[in-house]
């Protein structure tokens, strides 16, 4: 993906909204460069050092088999991100008195061909961001309370297994999770459960 840093417009947000469809009857690339190759080496960078391009890489990175003109234009608009803010990326200064917090959020049905949810979050130890991901449901969720619920239990697996591996490396550290939905909160601590049963067996060892 070629641009030139004198002549292209940057961007100041790497996602394109409305989110991305598999837009079958889209219109075909024009320019034939190895799409799948670019989201790869944009995955590598996020997974790295740049956890504020995951859900635009993961929105790209769903439609790698048969990408159209939306999508190249979805990684164009990543690019020009890059180009944007080249200078950013991640200071470590562990702290080990805070803990590990870990925020999470999720969104409801965000796919429009799937009605699945996203969910995604951000674990800190410290100032630092050790951990971050940005994964699309596997269940198709029929609220917006039960879509948060599953992106915190999400949240909780992630801490813990971070918590574990520091363990190990002998730092005992306290665990928070972090979220702003009354109704997923609610659910966790068992209150109002009402209709929400049916999650027991997914979602409620938090």
């Amino acid at each position: 993906v070629n641009f030139s840093p004198n002549t292209t417009k940057t961007k100041d947000n790497p996602i394109i909204k409305p989110l991305l469809t598999k837009d079958e009857n889209g219109v075909e690339r024009a320019h034939k460069w190895n799409y799948r190759s670019v989201i790869g080496m944009m995955n590598y960078l996020e997974k790295t050092s740049r956890p504020d391009l995951a859900m635009a890489v993961h929105q790209c990175a769903r439609f790698c088999e048969n990408p159209k003109m939306s999508h190249e234009k979805a990684v164009h608009r990543i690019v020009k991100y890059l180009m944007e803010t080249s200078d950013k990326g991640l200071i470590f200064r562990p702290d080990k008195k805070k803990g590990i917090e870990c925020f999470v959020d999720a969104d409801f049905a965000g796919c429009r061909s799937a009605r699945r949810s996203t969910s995604g979050g951000v674990a800190m130890i410290g100032q630092c961001c050790v951990k971050h991901w940005s994964k699309t449901q596997s269940t198709i969720s029929l609220s917006s309370g039960e879509a948060e619920l599953h992106g915190i239990a999400m949240g909780c697996s992630q801490a813990l297994g971070l918590q574990s591996l520091m363990n190990d490396l002998g730092w005992k550290l306290k665990l928070k999770v972090r979220r702003d939905t009354t109704a997923a909160i609610g659910i966790a601590r068992r209150r109002g459960m009402g209709k929400a049963r049916h999650l027991d067996c997914t979602d409620l060892w938090i």
